[in-house]
């Protein structure tokens, strides 16, 4: 029952206050601000005064903030918004996630664009039985073919 709306752009053009844009959620102490109608100039307003606004309420408010961007490299938003975050997670998708992506945010943390980033590797799928690789992860087995498998997060390092 989350509404698009109302959103972080409403605030961030001085239409709305932070408890207008600022929706719960069915969990609790879980409060949700979508991003609101599409504005003709989103990283005019990401990189706005009143964004530097936004981000001290929250931190009054709130103890954890989470910033969901798309990933670095397909539009600004990520890069503008990085000046904000204590740490960056990089999603990266088996047979989704593009290798150029990987390189692109190899090459901003080398220049020190973005620091302190961890990736999550996600839809993790063991192909087949034979073969040599490396990962971790464990399976077991219920009777009548069914089997149940989990994956491990893989924390990598960019150097």
């Amino acid at each position: 029952n989350i509404d698009n709306n109302i959103g972080a752009v409403n605030y961030l053009i001085g239409q709305k206050s932070l408890d207008e844009v600022t929706q719960g959620t069915l969990m609790e102490n879980l409060d949700v601000i979508t991003s609101g109608p599409i504005p003709p100039n989103p990283s005019e307003l990401l990189i706005s005064e009143k964004m530097d606004d936004l981000i001290e309420e929250l931190k009054s408010k709130y103890d954890y903030i989470i910033l969901d961007t798309p990933p670095v490299g397909l539009v600004a938003d990520a890069l503008e918004l990085i000046e904000y975050a204590d740490a960056s997670l990089y999603v990266v998708r088996q047979d989704y996630t593009k290798k150029d992506m990987l390189h692109l945010i190899q090459d901003k943390h080398k220049k020190g664009e973005v620091t302190n980033i961890s990736f999550l590797y996600n839809y993790y799928d063991l192909k087949g039985t034979y073969g040599y690789g490396y990962g971790y992860g464990f399976s077991y087995g219920y009777r009548y073919g069914y089997v149940h498998s989990y994956s491990f997060g893989i924390r990598m390092c960019l150097t």
